[in-house]
């Protein structure tokens, strides 16, 4: 029941498997074909950020993270000019699940989240400054799950999900405070793969409508629109495009009339590593470097060995 439901999400770049992970990654901003280096990371063997030099703030800002033998992230730090500006470290049950995640600013803990593992789900509370502020309960029954939503100890909002799969459908019901239904979903899928999604308001009337499709296991298409109002800038159609190795090269999101809205453009190595993407976004674009950014992006990546210093020329 766990991938029912989830966020889609698109296949981006493969990592060679015949090469170790650990190596160096630089980032370059490209304007006017002039280049800017942004930042620097080393790639440990396990494929993870183990060290990135944030070149986009001043002074640079220097991120360390820490992993243990299972791959599990324990500890984030970030320092600017030699000063720590905050920690987060994490930890485990056996099961190598997150059981807490402590947030430290100027050395003291200003934020812990506890995550408790129940016969039937589990409770994830968050505190600030030693004070609840908000607390979700999830309970798991068969094919049944709930969600409860508190915020400073008081309920706010309730997901009651229904997974069917002769029907292959997840029905979920968000109720607020008084149970009275806000929205309800309606997923239809494929094995792991969504389908349609259709979105009810509070009075149970059809609002919004997803629509999925897909070549080779890859989606290629997503539909989404207002089924009973006028056209809206809202509603688009995004498409994925994929070279031979089932890389993402080019992502478009357009209006249902054609109009070009966004894009991203992707370039990969023969390792499969992104080189350089480019593209047009107004915050649904996730280039590598910057989340969301709003305009025109291009960045270039180069790869060198760990550890070693700023190159000259791209050292493969």
């Amino acid at each position: 029941m766990s991938k029912i439901g989830r966020v889609l999400r698109e296949k981006r770049y493969v990592w060679s498997t015949n090469k170790a992970y650990r190596m160096k990654r630089y980032t370059y901003k490209i304007t006017d074909g002039e280049q800017e280096l942004l930042c620097e990371e080393d790639i440990g063997e396990q494929g993870h950020i183990v060290f990135c030099r944030d070149y986009g703030t001043d002074p640079a800002t220097d991120r360390t993270s820490i992993y243990d033998e299972q791959g599990n992230l324990v500890e984030e730090v970030e320092t600017s000019d030699g000063e720590e500006m905050s920690r987060i470290q994490y930890g485990y049950n056996e099961k190598g699940v997150v059981t807490e995640k402590c947030l430290f600013i100027g050395g003291e803990v200003y934020e812990r989240r506890t995550t408790e593992y129940t016969e039937d789900g589990y409770i994830r509370t968050t505190f600030q400054e030693g004070e609840e502020v908000e607390k979700l309960v999830c309970k798991i029954k068969d094919f049944d799950s709930s969600s409860a939503f508190y915020q400073n100890s008081k309920l706010v909002e309730t997901h009651l999900s229904r997974l069917d799969q002769e029907a292959g459908t997840l029905t979920t019901e968000i109720r607020d405070e008084k149970d009275e239904l806000i929205k309800k979903e309606i997923e239809y899928f494929d094995k792991d793969n969504p389908l349609k999604k259709e979105i009810y308001n509070g009075k149970e009337e059809l609002s919004e409508i997803y629509v999925w499709e897909y070549e080779n296991s890859l989606p290629v298409k997503e539909t989404f629109s207002y089924p009973h109002v006028g056209r809206s800038s809202t509603e688009h159609v995004i498409t994925w495009e994929y070279d031979s190795k089932a890389n993402c090269v080019r992502k478009e999101i357009r209006e249902l009339s054609g109009r070009l809205l966004e894009f991203h453009l992707w370039n990969y190595d023969e390792l499969g590593r992104v080189i350089e993407e480019s593209g047009v976004s107004h915050g649904r674009m996730q280039p590598i470097y910057a989340a969301a950014p709003t305009g025109g992006f291009h960045y270039a990546y180069t790869y060198g060995k760990y550890g070693q210093a700023i190159p000259d020329k791209t050292d493969d």
